[in-house]
């Protein structure tokens, strides 16, 4: 998503991550086929984690006054 022109700094700022998320992407590090062992684990983690994230109550307080949202990615990393 790109702000209008009144907000063209931020423009910049997204085409950037936009770009940025892409050459990540790229990589291929992340399974994303739900139909191996990996990359069920990986999407059976992710739900747990939105779950978790949605039943909280900061996010059920911001989320209150919107009437649409996108969420563009969630991304779990392993350290």
């Amino acid at each position: 998503m790109y702000f209008n022109s009144t907000f063209s700094k931020y423009t910049i700022v997204m085409k950037s991550l936009s770009h940025n998320l892409s050459k990540i992407y790229s990589l291929g590090i992340w399974n994303e086929d739900s139909s191996t062992p990996e990359g069920r684990n990986r999407l059976e983690r992710a739900l747990k984690y939105m779950e978790l994230l949605v039943n909280h109550r900061w996010f059920k307080e911001l989320v209150a006054s919107k009437t649409k949202m996108k969420i563009l990615e969630i991304l779990l990393v392993q350290v």
